[in-house]
């Protein structure tokens, strides 16, 4: 099948569970390209598993062994960290909570506290274990207070892992927040944290409005944790009262902004509700949106020189994935400004050849 058919996923997906069905595949099961064996014992894994690759040769397809994991006790998939009698979410998740950075100053200290205090209901003894934080006068922090940081930090990594509720009732809720370096977003469920995301603007983000940069901060929390939303009904939750308004399911006026009307027109599929909440009391995302972007980090011709002189791509994906406030255009100079880039590093002399 030729990539770009409108129905070329449904039909790849029915074709592999017929071809599951046809060759009586035990505990197999198959989610787009990406297929499961599972075993309650090792020999009963290998023979399923068997079966599989038989099968498979009988029917000429190709199975991509490279990326194929085998024999492995747990499992990351669509989000979650799946066991034997296990499941909870991927603790990659937190990764923007855990490097959330420690407080450097009295502003950034009241935001992480407003962070910490939001999910105080789930952590234990939190008061006892907050007051060296809390008591925090001194810049940098005293070690008591790094403590305590660290501590409810690692408290709250753990009751995101384990408070996912498969219940219909109980719906996510998606609370965002955007500032003029970075945008995050936070998952939760009957109050408890979920999942955390963060990360820093690009050089064009930066010249959006206010109104576009905290749509953009809904579209890819939702894009991000799309197999929790999907078929089920959540809460959006944005600062933004204008954004509130022109995503509003009964809303039924014109939105004169292009990008704006196809970011509404990619969720309508979707069942949800959106609501505003003034920005002081939208203390986790507004904490992981502002003091993310603001950790100290390696300036980045050192970042460049430590990964080995890397191109401008994997440089830049590097300063994403770990949210640095280095934009793209940055990023570019630095790599083109660099002297032993430009000395050892082979360059295309296509134009000078040129008539």
């Amino acid at each position: 099948m030729s990539f770009g058919v409108t129905n070329g996923v449904s039909t790849s997906q029915r074709s592999i569970n017929e071809f599951i069905k046809k060759h009586r595949l035990k505990k197999v099961y198959a989610y787009l390209d990406d297929v499961t064996i599972t075993g309650e014992t090792l020999e009963e894994y290998d023979r399923n598993l068997r079966c599989l690759l038989d099968a498979a040769a009988a029917c000429n397809l190709t199975i991509n062994e490279e990326k194929s994991k085998f024999r492995v006790t747990e499992l990351e998939m669509l989000g979650y960290l799946v066991a034997y009698k296990k499941i909870k979410p991927d603790p990659k998740s937190l990764q923007a909570l855990l490097d959330l950075p420690e407080p450097t100053c009295a502003k950034e200290l009241k935001r992480v506290s407003g962070l910490f205090a939001h999910y105080a209901e789930w952590i234990r003894n939190f008061s006892k274990k907050a007051g060296p934080l809390l008591h925090c006068k001194a810049f940098p922090p005293s070690n008591e207070a790094v403590i305590a940081f660290k501590t409810l930090q690692h408290d709250l990594c753990n009751a995101s892992l384990g408070s996912i509720q498969d219940g219909v009732g109980v719906p996510f809720e998606v609370e965002t927040d955007a500032s003029d370096f970075a945008l995050a977003a936070v998952l939760s469920q009957d109050v408890g944290p979920v999942a955390f995301m963060s990360r820093t603007l690009s050089a064009c983000e930066k010249r959006y409005s206010a109104v576009e940069n905290e749509t953009t901060a809904i579209i890819e929390a939702v894009r991000k944790w799309l197999h929790f939303l999907e078929g089920r009904h959540f809460i959006i939750v944005t600062d933004q009262e204008s954004v509130s308004f022109m995503f509003s399911q009964t809303n039924r006026g014109k939105i004169k902004n292009a990008k704006i009307l196809s970011w509404r027109l990619e969720l309508s599929r979707l069942h949800y509700d959106i609501r505003n909440k003034p920005g002081v009391y939208n203390v986790a995302p507004d904490a992981l949106s502002r003091s993310c972007a603001l950790a100290p980090c390696m300036p980045l011709r050192q970042l460049h020189e430590s990964l080995g002189h890397t191109g401008y791509a994997r440089l830049y994906h590097f300063v994403r994935q770990r949210n640095l406030p280095y934009s793209s255009e940055e990023t570019k100079t630095v790599c083109r400004s660099c002297r032993t880039c430009a000395e050892i590093k082979p360059r295309f002399l296509s134009r000078l050849f040129k008539v």
